[in-house]
């Protein structure tokens, strides 16, 4: 009996199986007074669910896992000729899996064309705010998509498999990268979040965990049959206070250029 009970211990190390592995990481990642004040996350979703093709880009901002600003990106990808996702406008195919590079600056330079264009939603105090016809933030009682970045981590939380860990560098950084199984438990409520229909989760998942020197989260990947949600966290312990932007007016030239004749006049 003893020496059955040492051969089920070998082969549960030598899998790496343990739920406990990623649970410092994931403790870490919480926000709260005495841990972090909160994150940005850089999701992905890509690939297809039955006929559907799906190419989804959000950035979420959250701060003390209250308030959130949730930038969409190209949420409704269309076919080019050859019948293949045409990519986000400011994310290239290198992009999906390596969003370090150059991701932010080009963000930053398309967020005022996003604010203007309603592709910016608002979560603040429990409330929702979204952009209106005519141009101003208001509250809205309709459900949100991807309003709880944390979900994304869940799957620390349960994995079942395990490599070794291998360096990986990416921008000149080191982190761990991990090969791992996620229990199909853990991922159900991670695709309920994305509001992607007719997933059938019949076996556990295959996916990827990057840690940093530190042990925070850089990035979890779920490979789920054809589709990929690839988490991307960063801004970890620097966010700020979120709150509701003053979106200007677009300029009647018409009324700029009575008022000067009037002033000329």
């Amino acid at each position: 009996m003893k020496k059955v009970l040492f051969l089920v211990g070998l082969v549960l190390i030598a899998g790496g199986c343990s739920n406990n592995q990623f649970e410092d990481s994931y403790n870490k990642m919480q926000v709260s007074n005495d841990n972090i004040n909160g994150y940005t996350l850089d999701l992905r979703i890509f690939g297809s669910v039955g006929d559907e093709r799906i190419n989804q880009v959000v950035k979420i901002n959250s701060y003390n896992n209250k308030d959130y600003k949730i930038t969409k990106g190209n949420t409704d990808a269309s076919l080019n000729e050859n019948m293949e996702l045409n990519p986000d406008p400011y994310l290239d195919e290198s992009m999906r899996m390596n969003p370090d590079i150059n991701i932010n600056e080009n963000r930053e330079l398309d967020e005022l064309n996003r604010e203007q264009q309603g592709d910016i939603i608002y979560v603040i105090g429990g409330k929702t705010f979204v952009l209106d016809k005519d141009n101003k933030y208001t509250e809205t009682d309709k459900p949100v998509k991807y309003n709880n970045p944390a979900i994304y981590l869940n799957g620390l939380k349960d994995v079942t498999e395990t490599s070794e860990p291998v360096e990986k560098i990416i921008e000149d950084k080191t982190y761990n990268l991990y090969n791992v199984t996620f229990t199909k438990t853990v991922i159900e409520p991670i695709i309920k979040d994305t509001g992607i229909e007719n997933i059938r989760l019949e076996n556990d998942v295959k996916g990827e965990i990057y840690l940093n020197a530190d042990g925070y989260v850089y990035r979890i990947i779920y490979y789920i049959d054809d589709l990929t949600i690839n988490a991307n966290y960063y801004g970890i312990n620097t966010a700020s206070q979120i709150t509701l932007p003053v979106v200007e007016e677009p300029i009647n030239e018409e009324l700029m250029n009575r008022d000067l004749n009037n002033i000329e006049n």
